[in-house]
């Protein structure tokens, strides 16, 4: 499956060229992210095209141009008919005594692009604008005819051939190839031509993988594969909804009786990755981990310096040390998929380096997500060994901050209880302090309102680790902390927000943070819509820059880019974390809700309700946009989210399996025991 080289004709054309020339043009919506990056969004649909309107319209050789080409060089003329070739020895040599001006007896200039010229009476025009000036005396050529009926990607061969005729010439590597006589899925096809190089020009270039449209098309196509396939199964796993009639999916919709329904469908669309029912199962996962083995100590989030990491660059094949910023952009957007996958490893590695070997992890749990402008990142969280019990020490400290509220405020005879709530709080803040200036800081050694920073010619994140001599350590440590770490500006595109009860805009991150000289445990009143008081916990660190993100100096220093530390002191934040990180996608009811009710009131009575299921899955999946890398992670079946543990779902309905009629004896059940069962008769297991 090795795709043939592209010839010289088919090199360098535009987009627009391409689909000109393609015998099935993919309907699709691609468009540039902030930052250049390339996105998409929607579903896509194959349309084919007729070409031969367009081949039949361009002249194909250059003899059928109405054109006379004369090249003049020197003391040589010749003159090129349709006919015959007029040299130098058929033409005069005596041209005339010189002008007055030698420049104007210049008959060729070698500084000009074109080197051939058409006599039009008195004038001479470069060759290239008498060749525009022909076309462009004709009629505008119109685009090729487009046929209606879209073309079933699943059943017509060579479709790629047909819809990127500069990727597959000759149709050789097409995924599309319905003859291949192995069978191997179409992801996996995929994944050797985004993989697929070629060396040219000194430097890997990947045809597939740096294709704007390709991959997007690719993805789609497999996406609603899978899509249709899920739809499938629920059909066959739920008789009773797949028998329901049109006006009674319509009946359902308008009483808003839907939600059953959806709930069941989403949980086979949580089987695709990606989906937000998909993060809503992954969220379930983590809250069902820390029910069961406890809190985290720590929150984490790494971003990717892609513009700069130099071993990212060098898998470019470009000369880190010279190349220029736009070099630099040009690579990460050219090459979504070495991007993606190079975060993947760097942050793997790290993560076992850094949160294993130096901090002591006992287990971890991250996800892969994507920024607005179309990069990866990370967000996770994790339980240390040596973690003293944080959300444990901060309800005792909570219990000694009411106790010294209610002795400030009411008049005891006796406070000894009082007192020592009161002791064992401050001894339970302290020592959450304390482990807080041992994980994390926010000390700028050298913040740069002080103006005696000086801001470095190369950017910090483009020097490697192991390249940072002893000495260079702490003046490369405040370099990243003023280049990465600090939040030095607020906008309304990024973080600016305002809360409904609020008329100010705030940055939804807190900065800026007010300055402080010793690390304390705060608490914070929540307002319940109850009678009674609760306060939350909130760590204020110490700190001297007011723009300065968290950080741990090894963390930064390491990974070299900006990351974020956050520790866990109550479970009010693990589930706001959950909430905010877990699973971003909106909430699956609503987005199926929605589609269910848009389809089944607009679809024909006679329509097939098992159609018209799936209509709703594939509309409402059809909704998010996906950036380059993140569809490069889904195509190289890169895993979203890494996890200490495997969880298990089981479903406690209390069904029951049929067992095969064969192997039940006299007197036995025909049907298997639930998990209920199980449980219900657990002391003959004992």
């Amino acid at each position: 499956m090795i795709p043939s080289p592209v010839p010289t004709e088919l090199q360098n054309l535009t987009q627009v060229e391409e689909m000109l020339i393609a015998r099935a043009l993919p309907i699709m919506r691609v468009y540039i992210k902030p930052g250049g990056q390339r996105g998409y969004s929607g579903h896509c649909v194959n349309l084919p095209q007729n070409v031969k309107e367009l081949a039949s319209s361009l002249p194909r050789y250059p003899k059928d141009l109405s054109v006379i080409i004369v090249k003049v060089k020197a003391d040589l003329m010749t003159v090129e008919t349709e006919n015959e070739i007029i040299s130098n020895d058929d033409v005069m040599s005596d041209l005339g005594p010189p002008t007055e001006n030698p420049s104007e007896d210049i008959v060729y200039n070698n500084s000009t692009d074109m080197n051939s010229f058409l006599p039009v009476g008195e004038q001479q025009e470069q060759e290239i604008e008498a060749v525009r000036n022909q076309l462009s005396a004709n009629e505008p050529m119109t685009w090729p005819t487009i046929e209606s009926e879209p073309l079933n990607e699943y059943q017509i061969s060579y479709l790629a051939t047909m819809a990127f005729p500069t990727l597959f010439p000759d149709g050789k590597g097409d995924p599309t190839n319905q003859s291949i006589l192995r069978n191997v899925p179409l992801q996996e096809r995929i994944k050797h031509l985004l993989k697929f190089a070629e060396f040219i020009d000194g430097k890997w270039v990947y045809r597939f993988a740096n294709h704007p449209r390709f991959s997007y098309w690719a993805f789609n196509m497999i996406h609603r594969k899978r899509i249709l396939e899920q739809s499938g199964i629920f059909i066959k796993q739920n008789p009773g909804e797949a028998h329901l009639t049109i006006d009674e999916l319509r009946e359902m919709a308008a009483s808003d009786n839907s939600t059953l329904l959806m709930s069941k469908v989403s949980r086979y669309i949580g089987n695709i990755a990606g989906t937000n029912a998909y993060w809503n199962k992954v969220r379930e996962e983590l809250k069902a981990i820390i029910t069961n083995v406890g809190a985290p100590t720590l929150f984490f989030t790494f971003s990717s310096a892609d513009m700069h990491w130099p071993e990212l660059h060098a898998l470019f094949g470009a000369n880190t040390g010279n190349a220029t910023s736009e070099a630099r952009r040009q690579n990460v957007i050219n090459n979504p998929h070495i991007v993606d996958w190079f975060f993947t490893q760097r942050l793997e590695k790290f993560v076992k380096h850094w949160l294993y070997d130096t901090l002591g992890a006992k287990w971890h749990w991250f996800r892969y997500e994507y920024q607005g402008r179309g990069s990866i990142h990370c967000h996770g969280t994790a339980k240390l060994h040596n973690d003293p019990g944080l959300c444990q020490l901060t309800q005792i400290a909570l219990k000694g901050f009411l106790a010294q509220k209610f002795k400030n405020e009411n008049d005891c005879s006796d406070t000894t209880e009082l007192d020592q709530d009161i002791e064992a709080g401050q001894k339970a803040a302290d020592t959450v302090c304390q482990y807080v200036d041992w994980l994390l800081s926010t000390i700028n050694p050298n913040p740069p309102d002080e103006d005696m920073w000086i801001r470095p010619e190369v950017h910090p994140c483009q020097k490697s680790h192991h390249d940072i001599l002893e000495h260079e350590k702490q003046s490369d440590y405040v370099d990243l902390l003023n280049m990465v770490q600090r939040h030095t500006r607020c906008s309304t595109s990024y973080c600016l927000r305002k809360k409904s009860n609020e008329t100010e805009l705030k940055c939804r991150f807190h900065f800026p943070f007010d300055i402080c000289p010793k690390t304390k445990l705060e608490f914070e009143k929540i307002h319940t819509s109850g009678d009674n008081e609760h306060y939350r916990a909130k760590i204020v660190t110490k700190r001297n820059d007011s723009r300065l993100n968290n950080h741990q100096q090894l963390q930064l220093q390491e990974w070299r880019a900006n990351c974020d530390i956050q520790v866990v002191i109550d479970h009010y934040a693990c589930v706001e974390y959950l909430t905010k990180y877990a699973a971003k996608g909106e909430p699956r009811s609503p987005i199926l809700k929605q589609a269910f009710n848009s389809i089944v009131q607009n679809v024909d009575s006679n329509t097939d309700p098992h159609r018209v299921i799936k209509k709703v899955v594939m509309k409402s999946l059809g909704e998010r946009d996906y950036a380059a890398q993140e569809t490069m992670h889904h195509l190289l079946s890169l895993k979203l989210h890494s996890s200490s543990f495997k969880v298990m779902p089981v479903s406690l309905n209390g069904s029951r399996r049929v067992r095969d009629t064969a192997s039940i004896d006299e007197g036995e059940s025909c049907t298997d025991y639930s998990l209920l069962d199980v449980y219900a008769n657990r002391e003959q297991y004992d």
